[in-house]
């Protein structure tokens, strides 16, 4: 007898369940990194090139991907990250490094960065 895979969630409105799509769940694995947040550029890395990284800080940050020599500043090369908001990315082809800055005000604060599968 085979046996069954356990069904993911699925996607749902609130009505007459219409989605009925899997919903994806990513795993917090691999690495955990995190760096001090201040006026002076920083990164934290390496993560395997292409991966999927959940990045979070304690402080309003400007970050920028690349390989071990990207650094951070603010212009519009950087992304903004606001203080103590979760986001997900995709580090894309050849990126293995998140490198940050703190955006202005007081620091230091945390910058932390989790490899997802």
């Amino acid at each position: 007898m085979a046996t069954s895979q356990p069904r993911l969630r699925r996607d749902a409105d609130a009505q007459e369940l219409k989605h009925g799509a899997p919903i994806q769940v990513l795993a917090p694995v691999g690495l955990s990194a995190r760096g001090a947040l201040t006026g002076v550029t920083d990164r934290v890395g390496p993560f395997l090139a292409g991966s999927v990284v959940s990045l979070w800080a304690s402080i309003d940050c400007f970050f920028r991907f690349g390989d071990s020599t990207v650094t951070a500043d603010a212009t519009a090369d950087c992304d903004p990250l606001t203080a103590k908001q979760r986001e997900f990315y995709s580090l894309g082809a050849g990126n293995t490094h998140v490198a940050f800055i703190l955006q202005s005000g007081a620091g230091p604060g945390i910058f932390h960065v989790r490899e997802l599968v």
